[in-house]
Formats: C-alpha cells, sequence, structure tokens
C-alpha cells in the first residue's frame, strides 16, 4: 500500500482518536451520569474520525473510487457536527445544574439540535450528489445544498457564541465550580471551533473539485493539519480535560428535573448563598 502525507495525517488521526474515544467512554460508563449528551457525542465523534483516517489511508491507493469520494466528503462535512453537538450538551450541562428551572433555555436548545440535523441531512445528501462528479447537474444540486448546511452550521456556532456570552453575563447564578469550568472550557474552544468551520465552508465554498485546496482528500496538507485535525485536537483535549476535573455530574433522585454535582462543588455549594434566580432574556 503506498502512503503519502493525507495517508500520514490519517495514521495520525487514528493515533489520537483511539485513546480519545476510549477516555470518552470512561467518562459516561464510571463518571458522570445524565445528561450525558457532551460525552456520547465525544464517543460518536472520536468513531467518525477514526472511520475518516482510515479513508485518508487507503485512498492514496483508489483516487479515482467514487465511494471513498463520497465517504470523504461526508466524512470531511459531517465529522465535526458531534463536536458542536458535545459543545451543545456542555451548555446543556450548565443549564441543568444551574438553571433547571428555566424552561426556555431547554427549548432554545432543542431548536439548536433540531437545525443542527437538518444541517447533517443537507450536508449528507449534497456530499453523495457531489460525490457522483460524472454528472454536472448532480455536482451543481449537491453543492447548493452542502452550501445551505454549512450556513446552519455557521449560524449554530453563532448561536453557542451567543448562550456563552449570556452564560457569562449571569455568572452570578452559578452555584456550582463546575458550571464555572465548563464555562471556561467553551469560551476557550470556541476560536478553534470556528476556525474549524471555516475550513469545512472554504471546502464547500470554493468547490472540492474545481479548486480542492481545501478538500481533505486532495487538497493542502497545511490546510488540513492547522485548520482541520489541530483544531479539532484542541477542543477534544479541553473537552476530555474538563470532563476529568468537574466531579460528578449526575441526575438528583430529589425530584424531577433536578440535577446535582458532586464531590468538591458540594462544599463550594454549601459555603455559597442559595442561586439567585436569574431571567433569561
Amino acid at each position: 500500500m503506498t502512503l503519502n502525507v493525507h495517508s500520514d495525517v490519517g495514521i495520525a488521526q487514528i493515533a489520537f482518536y483511539i485513546p480519545a474515544l476510549f477516555a470518552t467512554c470512561f467518562l459516561i460508563f464510571h463518571k458522570h451520569g445524565r445528561p450525558r449528551m457532551a460525552w456520547t457525542s465525544l464517543v460518536l465523534f472520536s468513531s467518525v474520525r477514526i472511520a475518516e483516517g482510515a479513508i485518508l489511508v487507503v485512498f492514496e491507493n483508489h483516487p479515482q473510487s467514487v465511494g471513498y469520494i463520497i465517504a470523504g466528503l461526508v466524512f470531511q462535512g459531517t465529522g465535526v457536527i458531534p463536536l458542536i453537538l458535545s459543545t451543545i450538551g456542555l451548555l446543556r450541562i450548565i443549564k441543568f445544574i444551574d438553571f433547571p428551572e428555566h424552561k426556555r433555555i431547554e427549548i432554545q436548545i432543542i431548536a439548536l439540535r433540531v437545525i443542527l440535523l437538518v444541517g447533517v441531512t443537507l450536508v449528507i445528501a449534497g456530499s453523495c450528489l457531489q460525490g457522483n462528479y460524472n454528472n454536472a447537474s448532480d455536482v451543481s444540486t449537491g453543492t447548493k445544498l452542502s452550501k445551505a448546511g454549512y450556513i446552519l452550521f455557521a449560524a449554530i456556532v453563532g448561536a453557542i457564541i451567543a448562550f456563552d456570552l449570556l452564560f457569562w453575563t449571569k455568572r452570578e447564578g452559578l452555584a456550582h465550580n463546575s458550571s464555572l469550568r465548563i464555562l471556561y472550557a467553551i469560551s476557550a474552544s470556541v476560536p478553534f471551533l470556528t476556525v474549524r468551520i471555516i475550513y469545512s465552508c472554504l471546502s464547500v465554498f470554493s468547490g472540492n473539485l474545481e479548486d480542492p485546496t481545501w478538500s481533505p482528500l486532495f487538497g493542502s496538507i497545511a490546510a488540513l493539519i492547522v485548520m482541520h485535525s489541530l483544531m479539532e485536537y484542541i477542543v477534544v483535549v479541553m473537552y476530555l480535560a474538563t470532563g476529568f476535573a468537574i466531579p460528578l455530574v449526575e441526575k438528583n433522585k430529589s425530584g424531577p428535573g433536578s440535577y446535582a454535582a458532586h464531590g468538591r462543588d458540594d462544599e463550594e455549594a454549601a459555603r455559597r448563598a442559595t442561586p439567585k434566580v436569574v431571567p433569561w432574556v
């Protein structure tokens, strides 16, 4: 099997995400209870990236394979979605720990997930059509669908930034150190997540086939490493570190819709006054 620099990136990707997958499974089964969306999404993300790494490795030997092209475009297009979903899951943890009575926040988070699902559907359909590069009509339709999906993804990242800013303005309502740690992690990850989304947008808006510079299969290896892989590595490490740093977060058996953070946060919460009910606007 012939290997090139793209294959090397795929091998490095597999080597990174296999340990990340096991670490995230540990968070799910031995560290945290519900809500688990942040961690289950990381499991999905790690699995997708392992599969994408394998495609990068074998694609060099099948450069004309429509199947590999479609798979590469789909994984490149939708692979980042579980990472966005994990970010939404972290926001949801803050909501359940410190804003359990704010139904409006929950509705907004659900709306983000629905929009994300619509975007994923558009990108998958578009990528499949783009992979049929011998049919100009399919490629054109696929490009339009993919662009619409990425516009939704960009809007969701903008909404995440808005949520992040709003939580910072209401940080006096955070009774647990866990929520503050999660908020720091989200704020720190947003620039890297934004660069990663920009890479995907450049890929679809510049055209994978006409200008393959931003394509993970054909394009610039520097862009692939710096704007794609490195950005994701940094965000995943931040989220895993946060998951291990915060104490157990699980559903509180004292009542429906009640959540608690255990460990050092119990002492911290006891020392602090009962959190104020902060209006959500």
